[in-house]
């Protein structure tokens, strides 16, 4: 049977798959399946793998080298999520787990959230976020924005 529910909280996950720990390197070691070289953490890291095109960029940066060799150390999270996503989330005992869910696409930086709820969600959206594991989100090494959430 046909679930409108369902289908909001199913139908905003993107266009591509986030990257998990089968595919990606975990927060607290970028380097891992050699994502990145092990100079993401000189202090040229950022030089040779930042975007430094925006005020948020450093900072989104700064949080990969604070977490080296810290897989418990918690992390905020942030994801732009349709209002009517929103709206359902919040009538459910877990709204978080409704609107940041394994699989998803996630950034440490709210600017960065907030930046694509404007132009991918054209405005109508809400933030969601949360602390998490540093070993629960995983790089592919395409943008150190965007991160996949795998708390497996």
């Amino acid at each position: 049977m046909f679930s409108f529910k369902k289908f909001i909280f199913e139908s905003y996950k993107g266009e591509h798959e986030a990257p998990d720990k089968e595919s990606g390197a975990p927060l607290h070691d970028v380097t891992a399946n050699g994502i990145y070289p092990k100079d993401v953490y000189s202090h040229k890291g950022f030089e040779y793998y930042g975007n430094q095109g925006n005020d948020y960029d450093q900072k989104a940066f700064s949080v990969i080298q604070r977490m080296k060799d810290k897989p418990e150390e918690k992390v905020w999270i942030h994801r732009a999520v349709p209002k009517s996503v929103h709206k359902e989330a919040l009538k459910t005992d877990t709204p978080l787990r409704h609107m940041i869910r394994p699989g998803d696409w996630v950034t440490t930086s709210k600017e960065y959230a907030k930046e694509h709820g404007e132009h991918a969600l054209k405005g109508d959206y809400h933030i969601a976020s949360m602390r998490v594991p540093a070993k629960h989100i995983f790089t592919d090494g395409n943008s150190h924005l965007e991160w996949g959430y795998d708390p497996k």
